[in-house]
């Protein structure tokens, strides 16, 4: 029996909010490559907005 796995890189998780006000889920990989075409990182908390924020920054920081 194989582990179940998910890709933070690749797989959707990120809900982001487009310009138009619909709302998307995608993955760190398409945030960072289309950025320009997002207007905000959308979730109820802003403690998840926050670390969100704070993870693509250090992956922006490090590439």
């Amino acid at each position: 029996m194989t582990q179940p796995t998910f890709n933070l890189w690749t797989e959707p998780w990120i809900t982001v909010e487009t310009y138009d006000g619909g709302t998307v889920l995608t993955s760190i990989f398409d945030v960072l490559l289309n950025a320009h075409t997002y207007k905000d990182i959308y979730d109820p908390s802003p403690l998840v907005i926050v670390g969100i924020h704070r993870l693509l920054t250090a992956i922006v920081q490090d590439i």
